[in-house]
């Protein structure tokens, strides 16, 4: 699986591309436009007419709020200092992931192994 960023498209484009219906959305009351969760090089290639959707900087994530104490979302999270005694871990699908974004910072001697991928 290929990192993929959500992209806001005009909805008389929607159409024109292939792309999963049950991961695109709406943002009521903005129904003439749709997210769409693609990867950069399908944008590239199809020629999508549409714009990276970012959160902006100061709309909070409510989890990541009740970790931090700060209004950070997935697109503006930090910065955040690590203390040597800790581990900050991101998981390989960010929209996803239950990491140290929404769990806290991971104690370092709770780590017992090192995960290696071939």
């Amino acid at each position: 699986m290929r990192l993929k960023h959500i992209y806001k498209i005009d909805q008389q484009y929607a159409g024109s591309f292939e792309y999963k219906e049950e991961e695109a959305y709406t943002i009521p009351p903005y129904s003439d436009m749709v997210y769409v969760p693609l990867e950069d090089r399908v944008v590239r290639k199809e020629r999508v007419p549409c714009t990276r959707y970012i959160l902006p900087a100061g709309l909070r994530d409510e989890e990541i709020f009740r970790v931090y104490q700060k209004s950070w979302n997935l697109d503006n999270f930090g910065p955040l200092r690590v203390p040597a005694d800790k581990f900050f871990v991101l998981g390989d699908n960010r929209g996803k992931a239950q990491d140290s974004r929404y769990l806290g910072l991971i104690d370092a001697h709770k780590v017992v192994g090192t995960v290696l991928w071939k």
